[in-house]
């Protein structure tokens, strides 16, 4: 669940409390990445967020590595206008479980 200040864009952010900074689409660090068919779940490090270190578990559909790694810009927020993640997980070894789980299901 993100946070939402009524005087923000309106765009709540990808942290759990409102003293953490929103993640930075353009500065980010992809750390590890798995593709699985047409999923690729993917660990990525946004070092100007500080909830779980900047890391973000994200699951995206209908992309390959290459179209993941060759991105200028990843926002982990959910978009339906542009590139966006169709899950989130949180960046635990439970999360990374629970995405494979996901991914593998519907390979």
């Amino acid at each position: 669940m993100g946070c939402f200040s009524m005087f923000s864009s309106g765009r709540g952010c990808d942290c759990s409390c409102a003293n953490t900074n929103n993640p930075s689409p353009r500065n980010f660090t992809i750390m590890s990445a798995l593709q699985i068919g047409e999923w690729v779940v993917a660990k990525i490090n946004y070092p100007n967020c500080t909830n779980f270190s900047g890391m973000k578990l994200l699951v995206f559909r209908g992309i390959t590595l290459a179209e993941l790694s060759s991105q200028g810009s990843i926002d982990p927020h959910f978009d339906e206008n542009g590139f966006a993640p169709f899950a989130r997980f949180e960046p635990t070894e439970a999360g990374h479980a629970a995405a494979l789980l996901l991914v593998r299901k519907h390979a």
